[in-house]
């Protein structure tokens, strides 16, 4: 019964529980005499893709097929734990940090190799932490597993089938995004923070404006402004980016609702994969258009392609009801990914951005001219809005007139601005 207790029934192998009782001793060895302690955690990337595939059986296979493989990259007093799912964890006693950074490339190099599972060949890499006892910033053994697993999210960030030691660089990042995350909770509270900035879209043959892009901006307490880049990529898969989004919304819908904005063109809004996924997230901006009197056709969503992958089935039917009362939403960043044709097909999209990648190589790249206006032609052929995005000089302006482009968008036409210095009577002159 003691044994069941502590070991994990698939795999056999020690659990959570007797790990964490492992490591307190451990801990009391690090503290008494300094006994090194390493603290490793691991993931199998991609798992749920293989289990909801295969199937739960299939997985499970893989799990016990994964422990052995792990196990055999230990040493015999190396303790190896499955701290459930498809997460590992193991504990090295009296052991420098470089034989946990040979163990996590011995795992890595291991699991190159392919699993045979049920006559599947599945191939599953890992993301792996590594962590040293350090009295200076360690007080208790539960601040080990909560490095480890930060270093090995680190990991999974960042591209997965590797490893990280958390050290001080990693550590001051977390602490920096920490503190970043608290300003950005409190920022969302206020009103003089967070703006957004416009962009205008521009029609290439006549100049005139034909909608704007918003744009958020983080106004810093020292005057500072900051762009996205800066802060969004940490907030990506958090409930806060939700309310990021929420927040772009309200305040361009209310800018929206103003009598003296009555003539404003559309504005787009980019979405994140955490609300398009979201169930009542449709709903909520339909009765915040509703509630300001703002018609649905006077806002556009953007989302690129990967705010599709969370949950396809989901996005497909918010993005359902907002077409269905006539708001448009546009697929971002056309053409970076692997399956933009497919998403064009399956979704109600009523638009593309041409990736900028391929229009500041429009000049200079044979192939970038001809990916282009392969795009522009599929989109007439389905009746879909193309926007050029990142146009900035009149040579590539000339050029997307010559492949028939009709609209575009960058510095060439205008920074992105502040309310207060937007002339949306005038229309921006294309050159």
């Amino acid at each position: 019964m003691q044994h069941e207790n502590s070991h994990d029934s698939l795999t056999g192998l020690p659990n959570r529980s007797h790990l964490q009782h492992r490591l307190r001793q451990a801990w009391q060895d690090f503290c008494r005499n300094g006994q090194q302690v390493i603290v490793m955690f691991i993931d199998l990337d991609r798992f749920k893709m293989i289990n909801d595939s295969l199937g739960h059986h299939c997985g499970d296979i893989l799990l016990v097929q994964a422990a052995e493989r792990l196990r055999s990259c230990m040493r015999e007093r190396d303790l190896l734990a499955r701290l459930g799912g498809d997460e590992f964890a193991v504990l090295s006693i009296d052991t420098p940090l470089q034989t946990g950074t040979e163990i996590a490339q011995r795992i890595l190099t291991a699991f190159e190799q392919p699993f045979v599972i049920d006559d599947h060949t599945v191939f599953s890499s890992c993301s792996i932490g590594v962590v040293g006892a350090d009295s200076r910033f360690h007080q208790e053994p539960a601040d080990l597993l909560r490095d480890a697993d930060t270093a090995m999210y680190r990991v999974k960030n960042g591209g997965r089938d590797s490893f990280a030691v958390f050290n001080q660089a990693l550590r001051r990042e977390v602490s920096d995004q920490v503190e970043q995350e608290g300003a950005l909770r409190t920022a969302l509270k206020r009103t003089d923070q967070l703006i957004p900035y416009f962009q205008p879209v521009i029609c290439v043959n006549s100049g005139k404006l034909l909608a704007f892009e918003a744009l958020i901006r983080w106004c810093m307490p020292d005057g500072r402004i900051v762009g996205p880049e800066s802060f969004l990529p940490a907030l990506e898969g958090l409930r806060l980016i939700g309310r990021l989004d929420l927040y772009m919304l309200r305040r361009v819908v209310s800018i929206l609702a103003q009598p003296e904005n009555s003539h404003w063109p559309p504005v787009h809004v980019n979405c994140s994969s955490y609300s398009i996924t979201r169930p009542a997230f449709a709903a909520e901006v339909l009765a915040l258009l509703a509630e300001q009197n703002v018609a649905p056709e006077r806002l556009c969503l953007e989302l690129t392609e990967g705010a599709l992958v969370a949950d396809p089935e989901q996005a497909r039917l918010s993005m359902k009801l907002l077409a269905e009362h006539g708001m448009s939403v546009m697929l971002d960043d056309f053409g970076a990914g692997f399956s933009s044709l497919s998403y064009v097909h399956q979704y109600h999209f009523s638009g593309l951005k041409i990736d900028k990648s391929f229009i500041f190589g429009l000049t200079s790249s044979v192939r970038s001219r001809a990916i282009v206006r392969a795009i522009v032609r599929m989109a007439e052929s389905l009746d879909l809005t193309v926007v050029a995005e990142g146009v900035e000089d009149r040579e590539t302006l000339e050029l997307l007139r010559e492949i028939g482009a009709t609209q575009a968008q960058g510095y060439y036409f205008s920074e992105p601005l502040p309310i207060e210095l937007l002339d949306i009577n005038t229309g921006l002159a294309a050159g």
